[in-house]
């Protein structure tokens, strides 16, 4: 788990420079039309636990502050706790 973590700054990195070369620069996602995936999207829910809990709540923030969209974020166990 080392050896990942160790990696991190290198992997976001290359990223950055291949998804978006610049801070001017739009994102690019190899040709997947974004307005047309998220069109009629107006809430976002994520599921996550443990480690990706801290991700997902990135995400989150990602959505709700970027994108504008309504983003719920729940741990599975809740989901089956609510859904009775």
């Amino acid at each position: 788990m080392l050896k990942e973590i160790n990696e991190q700054p290198d992997i976001v990195r290359n990223l950055l420079t291949e998804y978006m070369p610049s801070p001017e620069a739009e994102v690019r996602l190899g040709g997947i039309d974004l307005e047309q995936l998220f069109r009629g999207i107006n809430r976002i829910e994520i599921i996550a636990c443990g480690t990706s809990l801290h991700a997902a709540k990135i995400a989150q923030n990602a959505f709700e502050t970027l994108a504008e969209f309504r983003c719920g974020l729940r741990q599975p166990a809740n989901i089956f706790i609510n859904a009775s």
